[in-house]
């Protein structure tokens, strides 16, 4: 049986369709990769592409390609920094799903998507459901990249600062110290990140009054972001409160 013209029109017409929307997804995914969607600087511009974006996801609606995900997660990190967590969420399980569908369970991003989801449900105070996936993330990490990793640095940051919030010192305080060497090996001990980890570790030592051991390392801290970050940035300035803040408790001069 031959296929009819009209059929075979129809089928083609079909797979230009095909091709024109793989197109404009992977289009779409390059224009938001090539910016930081985080930055608000940038919002102006990823809202002229945001409605073009949803646009192309709702036509990939049950699809598992790997850059359809990947477009899911610059949309959830935008909503994230613009602090609409709902929006964000959807797209944030979204990623994951055909992260583990496309990639597997035990992939890097698929370890990526789920510290993402779990920061997600942190910032919502979903403490419950964020644990077991930064756990799992970590798992991951540990398994596919190495204990010495920076994305496994990462993790055990991550999971340490959802044991601080919850007053679980005892058991964010080992986790920060591991974040923090691995940053010192693997990136440098100037590095902004180390001085991240020095912050948090401070922070950690000044909520449990252990104020001459918080000092050495909000100062270190200061001095990185100072030196890498300029010293009148918006992170640098925290620190620096951080600090000051410190120095009253230590001298009782409130």
């Amino acid at each position: 049986m031959t296929e009819t013209s009209a059929s075979l029109h129809h089928r083609r017409l079909t797979n230009r369709g095909e091709e024109a929307r793989q197109t404009a997804l992977h289009i779409m995914h390059e224009a938001l990769d090539a910016i930081s969607v985080r930055d608000h600087l940038n919002w102006p511009h990823v809202a002229t592409l945001l409605p073009h974006a949803i646009a192309i996801l709702e036509q990939a609606q049950g699809e598992v390609a790997e850059v359809v995900g990947a477009l899911c997660t610059k949309l959830d990190r935008y909503f994230d920094a613009r602090g609409d967590y709902t929006t964000a969420t959807l797209y944030s399980e979204r990623s994951l799903a055909i992260a583990k569908a496309a990639l597997g369970a035990d992939h890097p991003t698929t370890g990526a998507r789920l510290n993402n989801l779990a920061w997600l449900y942190e910032s919502q105070g979903r403490y419950g459901d964020a644990e077991p996936l930064y756990l799992r993330a970590l798992a991951i990490a540990e398994a596919t990249l190495g204990e010495s990793h920076p994305d496994t640095g990462l993790s055990l940051n991550n999971l340490a600062l959802l044991y601080n919030s919850q007053r679980r010192y005892d058991e964010a305080e080992p986790l920060f110290i591991r974040a923090l060497a691995i940053s010192e090996a693997a990136l440098g001990s100037d590095h902004f990140t180390t001085g991240t980890r020095l912050n948090n570790l401070a922070l950690l030592y000044n909520s449990q009054d252990r104020l001459s051991e918080a000092e050495p390392l909000c100062q270190r801290a200061l001095a990185i972001f100072r030196e890498t970050l300029g010293v009148d940035h918006p992170s640098t300035e925290i620190v620096r409160a951080n600090y000051k803040n410190l120095r009253r408790r230590i001298t009782g001069d409130f």
